[in-house]
């Protein structure tokens, strides 16, 4: 089986100009190093080997899990201070009836 020679190999050995460097692509993931106890990362290796995944599976379903959750919470708070400016009742119309203010 042949070798695959590099561009810039083929280039200088046939006299041709090398093609223009690539542009590195955008990283979709990066590594983390973290510290962790001893027990718990054989604890979270037990877990993820009786879901049949790796640790890595398993602490990044986690944390996307955490991450989810957190923002449908602030999301939650959000609309439910939304809800608390909204006036009930129309004041600007000066007087209001006793019956206005109960739902009939």
């Amino acid at each position: 089986m042949k070798r695959k020679e590099s561009i810039s190999a083929a280039a200088s050995r046939t006299g041709t100009r090398a093609a223009a460097p690539r542009v590195p692509r955008k990283k979709t993931t990066r590594n983390l190093t973290v510290s962790l106890p001893v027990v718990l990362v054989r604890n979270a290796k037990a877990s993820a080997a009786r879901r049949g995944i790796s640790l890595n599976a398993y602490v990044h379903e986690s944390l996307n899990k955490t991450v989810r959750n957190d923002d449908r919470y602030y999301a939650a708070g959000e609309r439910i201070l939304e809800i608390a400016r909204t006036p009930l009742y129309n004041l600007s119309r000066g007087k209001f009836k006793r019956e206005d203010l109960y739902d009939v």
